[in-house]
């Protein structure tokens, strides 16, 4: 799925001390996008047609955000991304303005920072549109950061959910699904370290709370969310050095029973 190859080379490149080479990396670059979207921040989207793509290159920030013509063609969920590409600019717009200053007093060179935010689709069941996002972000220092997000879209209803609104509770999500979740993570931070971690010697030795991840609902060509990703960011889970760590859980019949009754015909079992 494109959104899990985003979300694990976004980090690779943010050793990178370019701010350009970062948002290359997350597939944010726009050298390609000319036929989806112009470089302009004010470009108004047309329903039914491309990605929606924004970049804004000005002085001391490397901008873009972008998000799928799934989202793009639903009035209402283009009309909120708008809002948080418009939010995310004006916060970064303010940390450059705070940053220039800063350098200017205290008389070192500015280094440009970057915002890269990208959205794809990474599931659809009747009802409900699924989302994952990949943001990297630098403000100067020895390298950027990478953090992940996750929503639901809510067709019916015309709005947004988190991922935990879909279950009955955050401890019903964490009851079905704690135990393979933390197995997987133990099993994939020895691989990555090269040994397994030792609770009160590796302070990465813990399994995070499911609140600490982007929880992505996932479904495969037949319909229906079958598997669900848990992205733990970089520091979350493990050191700036092992990356993000995604581990995909097959939907199970203890997940469908975490689920509200009003959405369990959104999941299926078995996975791919």
């Amino acid at each position: 799925m494109k959104w899990m190859v985003m979300a694990g080379v976004s980090l690779a490149v943010m050793a990178c001390s370019s701010p350009q080479d970062v948002s290359a990396g997350i597939g944010l670059d726009g050298s390609d996008k000319a036929k989806e979207a112009s470089a302009t921040e004010d470009e108004t989207p047309v329903a039914g047609a491309d990605p929606r793509v924004i970049e804004v290159n000005g002085e001391g920030l490397s901008f873009t955000y972008e998000w799928p013509a799934k989202a793009a063609q639903i009035e209402e969920l283009n009309a909120l991304m708008e809002e948080k590409s418009a939010a995310a600019l004006a916060e970064y717009q303010g940390y450059v303005a705070e940053g220039m200053a800063d350098a200017k007093k205290y008389d070192y060179r500015f280094n440009p920072y970057m915002f890269g935010m990208g959205w794809e689709l990474a599931g659809e069941a009747e009802g409900l549109l699924s989302l994952a996002g990949a943001k990297s972000t630098y403000t100067g220092g020895a390298h950027g950061n990478a953090f992940y997000e996750a929503l639901v879209w809510d067709k019916a209803a015309k709005a947004v959910l988190a991922t935990s609104d879909v279950f009955a509770s955050p401890e019903a999500l964490d009851l079905a699904v704690r135990e393979p979740y933390c197995t997987k993570l133990s099993e994939m931070r020895a691989e990555r370290v090269g040994r397994e971690m030792t609770a009160g010697t590796d302070i990465f030795a813990s399994c995070p709370a499911l609140s600490e991840l982007a929880i992505v609902l996932v479904s495969s060509e037949a319909g229906g969310f079958d598997q669900i990703d848990f992205v733990a960011a970089p520091y979350v889970a493990g050191s700036y050095a092992e990356g993000e760590y995604l581990v995909a859980l097959t939907v199970t019949d203890a997940v469908v029973e975490a689920v509200k009754p009003e959405y369990r015909a959104n999941f299926t079992t078995g996975g791919s």
